[in-house]
């Protein structure tokens, strides 16, 4: 019989460390782990050989950590999908066999439908910030639609992050190159004018705060974000809870799909998506483009005499 702390400090590196298949990155690595360490660090658990486990176990403790944090059913279902990886681990190897491995339920999310800015929203958007004296939040949200990156890529890149790639005829236009991301998917983004100029505005560099922050490379005035947007969903969204600025990157992908016609799978590695199945959440249809493309289907056959 094994404990389950000593299971995890054994073979956490071939469970989530470079050796583990699929590979993970280092952040998600040491977030996994740090799930499970919370997990043991409940009641006796880490006392507790693995086959001790069990179901009970786990619903204590996601109930637990719910009432501490009041998290979400999406950071639940998080914690439990570490404290299974383990697990598999474990069956794998033969530690246990499947009938000593706990039950995992997941709870069902209930999510809101995403949404998109429309053109009228993004140009109300502008001109309220436009007028407000934190002027990197308006270049924040122009880079934010105009490219499809996520906060805190925009808010990490600096001059530095500028290259310039040859584009299909041969000019070079300028890129931002994005590194340590959410899923340790680097890839380069390209920039319109309006969005150079905006890095360029914003002097590549956003205003540091001692508030804290998920945002690595400074901690972001998150006071005033927050203020701000909330005026914004009040104002301009009517309320909707789902304004935000992390929209900007559907509508970013939105736009790319069913205004400019770029293909899923381009618009998969602009935003950096492993896989596409990711993209295509981000991607809404309008009833004005679906009606387009049907329309076309009676182009495609020849017209008969009457």
């Amino acid at each position: 019989m094994t404990l389950i702390r000593t299971f995890l400090d054994d073979q956490f590196e071939y469970i989530w460390g470079p050796d583990a298949e699929p590979a993970s990155t280092e952040k998600h690595a040491n977030e996994s782990k740090n799930k499970v360490e919370r997990f043991l660090a409940f009641g006796d658990n880490a006392a507790k050989h693995l086959e001790d486990i069990t179901a009970s176990d786990i619903i204590d403790f996601c109930r637990a950590i719910k009432r501490e944090g009041n998290l979400s059913v999406k950071t639940l279902n998080r914690y439990r999908s570490a404290i299974g990886s383990l697990f598999t681990a474990a069956e794998k190897y033969g530690t246990i066999s499947t009938d000593d491995r706990p039950r995992m339920d997941y709870s069902k999310e209930i999510t809101q439908k995403p949404r998109y800015f429309t053109l009228s929203e993004i140009v109300q958007i502008t001109e309220y910030l436009e007028n407000q004296p934190e002027q990197w939040l308006l270049h924040l949200f122009t880079i934010g639609h105009l490219t499809g990156m996520r906060v805190s890529e925009i808010w990490r890149t600096t001059k530095e992050d500028l290259i310039y790639l040859d584009d299909e005829f041969g000019f070079a236009t300028p890129h931002v190159r994005v590194t340590n991301t959410k899923n340790g998917f680097d890839r380069e983004v390209p920039l319109s004018e309006e969005a150079l100029a905006a890095f360029e505005a914003a002097n590549w560099e956003f205003p540091k705060s001692k508030a804290t922050s998920r945002y690595s490379g400074g901690k972001m005035p998150m006071t005033t974000y927050r203020r701000v947007w909330a005026e914004i969903r009040c104002k301009i969204g009517r309320g909707d809870p789902r304004v935000m600025m992390k929209q900007t990157r559907h509508t970013a992908a939105s736009a790319l799909c069913n205004e400019i016609g770029a293909n899923v799978m381009l618009v998969a590695d602009i935003l950096g998506h492993k896989d596409i199945k990711t993209t295509q959440k981000y991607v809404h249809a309008k009833t004005g483009t679906m009606a387009g493309i049907v329309g076309r289907l009676s182009q495609r056959v020849p017209q008969t005499k009457q």
